[in-house]
């Protein structure tokens, strides 16, 4: 699975490479670090592990109304950790995709308004190595799976001369459903993501 993973962001990235080099002009890139939930919920089960992540992705500009409202594709990609004393070390990999909507500060590269905002829908492809304690046995478990869920995207954009921050908030619409771990396996669970990040924009 992290196989898969690593070839899926190998691919992104060089889709973007390659996209680059052709339209430089279309693209505005974006750096930070987000908050992350993934909600696991279920045959009596309710779990909620948070993740830090870094995260990195793009805007490629698909049309504009004289650079005040542009549509864009959004791909994303992040990486999480979350530690627990008890169980130790859990992952997160993500590559949320959204086609976003954006008015105002940068929406497009040449935009200089001082406030922006935006909305937009997709998809969030998760990868998820969660350590779980049992209480009825006082073992750990640990969960490796993937899951896809469409998703929501909405942003605000600040913009001055120095620097441009976009501080936003996604979230599954519709849960994946599928086992946990071994022990309460064949049953499904659902799972759903949720994040607010903080993103430097260049």
């Amino acid at each position: 699975m992290m196989r898969f993973l690593y070839k899926v962001i190998f691919l992104v990235v060089s889709l973007n490479v390659i996209l680059v080099d052709a339209q430089l002009d279309k693209f505005q890139f974006h750096l930070g670090g987000s908050y992350e939930f993934i909600s696991i919920t279920g045959n009596g089960l309710s779990y909620y592990p948070p993740y830090l992540t870094i995260s990195g992705g793009a805007h490629y500009g698909l049309w504009h109304s004289n650079d005040q409202i542009a549509l864009s594709l959004n791909p994303n990609a992040q990486i999480g950790l979350s530690y627990n004393s008890f169980t130790g070390m859990s992952f997160l990999g993500q590559l949320p995709c959204f086609v976003m909507l954006r008015a105002g500060a940068a929406c497009t590269p040449f935009n200089e308004q001082k406030f922006g905002a935006g909305i937009g829908g997709g998809f969030n492809f998760s990868y998820l190595n969660e350590k779980y304690a049992a209480v009825i046995n006082n073992s750990i478990y640990g969960v490796e799976t993937s899951f896809i869920t469409p998703s929501v995207a909405a942003q605000l954009t600040f913009q001055n001369q120095v620097r441009v921050l976009s501080l936003r908030f996604h979230s599954s619409i519709y849960p994946y459903s599928a086992g946990f771990v071994a022990p309460l396996n064949p049953l499904k669970f659902n799972y759903l993501g949720y994040g607010l990040g903080l993103l430097y924009n260049f």
